[in-house]
Formats: structure tokens, C-alpha cells, sequence
């Protein structure tokens, strides 16, 4: 049993000043795509870019309230070297995977619950909201 995971950050996204470009070539998201098919059941893929880009769209529910959140340079999703997911972002994905596992394979694992989001979020230094209870002179959490 394999999974494999693909994120993807358009060049225009990436607000931070250290990185000017984090984008995976299309062709390069194919060829996983096509990898990761050829396996057939043993192998799902976890779309983390069609994950993120569903958080920032719609939000996502943390603590059982919708949470504005974004792959952008302090949006919550990314570090701020706005490539590495946050705490926040890692948490999301670990759901992803175990909904992709359960789904796949038939398993029953256990996602982490919206309390434990909150708890997550709450304590996350990338968290925007975290970020502007400290300092509120904080530009975060960006429009």
C-alpha cells in the first residue's frame, strides 16, 4: 500500500520574501498523476494542491467554525517561508491522508477531531489570528 502526494504553489501565490518561485511543473504533476495510477488500487493520491486551494476557496473547519485560510504568505495554510505548510496546514494534510486511506483501503482510521484542530490552530505561530492576538499592529491575516 502506497501514497503518494503532490503540492502544488503557483508561482503568483508565494508572498514571501524568500522564495520567488515554489510551482511544480504541470508536467511534473502529471507524471505523478500517471505514476501513481499505474499502480492501480495499491497506490491513491492525495491531492494536497486541490486540498489547499479548497481551504482558501471555501475555508476550512476548525474547532466547528469555518477558518479563512489561504496557501498565500500568512494565510495560515504555509510557514513563513510560504512553503512548508503550518502546524495547521501538517494537521489538514494528516486528515487528507487518513480520509484518502480510509477511502482507499478500506481502513478506519480516526481523523483528528475539531477540538484538536482548534488545539493545533490555537497554539500554530504561523496561525494569522495567533499572529494578530499577539501583535496587533500585525498585518496578518491578509484579505
Amino acid at each position: 500500500m502506497l501514497i503518494a502526494a503532490l503540492i502544488e504553489i503557483p508561482a503568483e501565490k508565494v508572498r514571501s520574501p524568500l522564495i520567488k518561485a515554489a510551482s511544480i511543473p504541470s508536467e511534473r504533476a502529471e507524471a505523478i498523476d500517471e505514476v501513481a495510477s499505474s499502480f492501480g488500487s495499491s497506490v491513491a493520491l492525495v491531492p494536497i494542491n486541490a486540498l489547499f486551494t479548497q481551504a482558501s476557496q471555501a475555508g476550512y473547519t476548525v474547532g466547528g467554525f469555518p477558518a479563512p485560510l489561504s496557501p498565500q504568505f500568512g494565510g495560515g495554510l504555509v510557514s513563513w517561508d510560504g512553503l512548508h505548510p503550518s502546524n495547521l496546514g501538517y494537521a489538514i494534510i494528516a486528515n487528507q491522508f487518513i480520509s484518502t486511506a480510509d477511502t482507499a483501503f478500506g481502513m478506519t482510521i480516526p481523523q483528528l477531531s475539531p477540538l484538536q484542530l482548534a488545539g493545533i490552530a490555537s497554539t500554530d505561530p504561523y496561525d494569522p489570528y495567533v499572529v494578530k492576538a499577539g501583535d496587533p499592529d500585525s498585518p496578518f491575516p491578509l484579505p
